[in-house]
């Protein structure tokens, strides 16, 4: 197994640790997946935590054996995690709950035509914060737990407000924490995985987490014209797919994407790419000729001819 390093993890926490690779570095996957998706643990509260967890972690991940016996002492005495001493998950499961709940709420547009399927949805991030959070480190907590937790504090104090009026997501996810923190148990055996696999999960989770923002700015946010008057950005959008503007990008575009596939179909890549070359200017000939007003090929004294004109019309 390879050590990890104090002074490494140190290192990553302060150039990446807004992204969660110090946890990934030390085998702590959960957390780490966390921590990319909540804005650096839960907006840089959980960031700051680490600077004086990061040494326990260490010691953990290199199975250190001072830090093994006095797990197993726990591992004896005690047939779970105590509840009361572990306050800090309690509360981390409550907030990340609310989190998620909250994102996921945000980036489903509540119209009649989806509000029940929207309410199937939510208490799913209710249940993935607070099951996370439970199964971070040496302690484990089944999903079924969470989840189940998750539907019954929406029933009661969430969509459709059955008890409460109004959605409380600190209360619904208050009431899956409770019902995740009755399965909790020792995780005698550390939590691995390959790093394929790791980076495969992390993909997957961060392109979700990044699909749900982009719904809720796209059903939420608004922009203000230079009249004062407030268009929702779902509105403006459709508005620039429908202007003359993004039609005129749309034609240019394709008939880029045109010429080059006939350049590659009499000519090979090699034609196709020098056509590419060609059309993007890499060179920017065709830009200086447009500049001062020449047809492309143009002899040189015409260019120096033209340079020295518009040189006099535009010195200061």
């Amino acid at each position: 197994m390879q050590r990890r390093y104090t002074l490494f993890a140190y290192l990553l926490w302060l150039l990446l640790g807004w992204l969660g690779v110090h946890h990934f570095y030390l085998r702590r996957h959960k957390q780490g997946v966390l921590w990319l998706t909540s804005f650096s643990g839960f907006f840089g509260i959980g960031w700051l935590r680490d600077f004086w967890r990061l040494p326990t972690y260490v010691r953990d991940s290199n199975d250190d054996p001072e830090f093994l016996e006095q797990l197993n002492v726990r591992f004896r005495h005690l047939r779970g995690p105590r509840v009361f001493s572990n306050w800090h998950r309690l509360v981390g499961q409550v907030l990340f709950g609310a989190f998620y709940r909250g994102l996921i709420h945000c980036a489903i547009p509540w119209e009649s035509s989806v509000i029940d399927f929207a309410a199937l949805i939510v208490p799913l991030g209710t249940a993935f914060g607070t099951y996370m959070v439970s199964n971070v480190g040496r302690q484990k907590s089944p999903f079924y737990l969470a989840l189940i937790g998750a539907y019954v504090g929406e029933f009661l104090m969430g969509e459709p407000h059955l008890v409460l009026e109004g959605s409380n997501a600190v209360l619904v996810a208050g009431v899956a924490m409770v019902f995740s923190t009755y399965g909790w148990e020792w995780r005698r055996d550390r939590e691995d995985m390959s790093c394929g696999k790791c980076l495969l999960v992390v993909v997957l989770v961060y392109g979700i987490f990044i699909g749900l923002c982009c719904s809720f700015v796209y059903f939420n946010a608004s922009v203000e014209t230079e009249d004062g008057e407030t268009i929702k950005v779902r509105d403006a959008l459709e508005n620039f797919f429908n202007s003359p503007a993004w039609q005129q990008i749309k034609t240019a575009f394709w008939v880029l994407l045109s010429d080059i596939y006939q350049s590659w179909r009499t000519g090979g890549y090699e034609k196709a790419w020098s056509k590419f070359v060609d059309l993007a200017d890499i060179e920017g000939e065709d830009h200086a000729y447009d500049v001062l007003e020449l047809e492309r090929g143009a002899e040189f004294k015409e260019v120096r001819k033209r340079y020295k004109e518009l040189a006099r019309e535009w010195h200061p």
